[in-house]
């Protein structure tokens, strides 16, 4: 009996931790996209999507939102990426891109991404606009 009582109470105590038990399916780890060089060696600003909810930058403005359902499902689609790094420098005032989903991270130079990250970089500019026209 004092042993169906400590289990019992094990249990209980369990169901009340504060860490979760397991991660939602829906969750998105964090994904960025920042960007440095160029003229002004600012970049062309970026976005981070961070628990849902979206900041988009172009140099000096910063705009918030958050992501609708169908981007979300249209990202969760195109992770995770595989880790990859442009070789040099690049060419003078060339745009570097630095794409991290949650511990990979891509960077290439100029506008079009390597192949195998173009469709996720594509689809983030695309919110970062639309983010961004609302602002």
């Amino acid at each position: 009996m004092r042993v169906q009582l400590f289990l019992v109470v094990i249990l209980f105590a369990a169901c009340h931790t504060d860490v979760p038990m397991s991660s939602s399916a829906s969750e998105l780890p964090r994904i960025s996209v920042t960007s440095d060089g160029g003229i002004t060696g600012r970049g062309v600003g970026g976005i981070v999507i961070d628990g849902g909810q979206v900041t988009a930058t172009l140099q000096q403005k910063s705009c918030s939102g958050t992501l609708t359902n169908s981007e979300r499902s249209k990202l969760q689609a195109l992770i995770p990426i595989r880790d990859s790094n442009a070789e040099g420098h690049g060419h003078p005032d060339q745009i570097r891109y630095t794409l991290t989903v949650g511990d990979r991270t891509a960077t290439w130079y100029g506008e079009d991404a390597p192949k195998e990250c173009a469709p996720l970089f594509q689809l983030l500019w695309q919110i970062r606009q639309r983010v961004i026209a609302t602002c």
